[in-house]
């Protein structure tokens, strides 16, 4: 298969792995470990999935992110073998080096984060997906001012460059 990835420019601020504004702090985290499990609910269950927006609470060292209703993404070692489960019905895959989060600390994160969807911390969802300036991204919440957003790693330069984008618009 032919590489194009010459033909476009690179993303702005794609070589910045932290950056500092006035009320909001963003640092690049790449999880060692990712896995996606699919199965019925109940199986799911069992890794106590993040939704929106309760914060995030390392269980075991790890963090399981509600996607769908059949799919988690565990951060993390999630415990089992990948493959199909034994009783047929699930399957866990190895997805590590496939996800890339941004934190976002301080007191404009959400203001950021609200910029590119329709996030309410008094509005529950059952999945931590947002449709995010048209990235497909995974946002939880970390503390009462920390976040983190999330997309497949082959999107991350644009994602990390838009909401770099976004603090300069709003906070410089």
């Amino acid at each position: 298969m032919r590489d194009d990835r010459t033909r476009w420019p690179a993303a702005q601020h794609a070589d910045q792995r932290a950056r500092a504004f006035n009320g909001l702090n963003l640092e690049v985290w790449e999880p060692s470990r990712a896995f996606l499990i699919t199965g019925p609910k109940p199986f799911l269950q069992l890794f106590s999935p993040l939704t929106w927006p309760e914060p995030a609470q390392p269980k075991a060292g790890r963090v399981a992110l509600s996607l769908r209703r059949d799919r988690v993404l565990v951060l993390g070692d999630p415990g089992m073998a990948t493959g199909v489960t034994a009783d047929g019905r699930s399957l866990v895959s190895d997805m590590s080096g496939g996800f890339i989060f941004t934190r976002l600390e301080g007191a404009e994160a959400l203001t950021v984060l609200q910029s590119g969807c329709a996030l309410d911390p008094r509005e529950p969802s059952a999945s931590v997906l947002r449709l995010w300036h048209g990235f497909e991204a995974m946002i939880f919440r970390e503390g009462e001012q920390a976040f983190a957003i999330g997309v497949e790693a082959p999107w991350f330069d644009g994602l990390w460059s838009r909401l770099v984008t976004e603090a300069e618009l709003r906070l410089l």
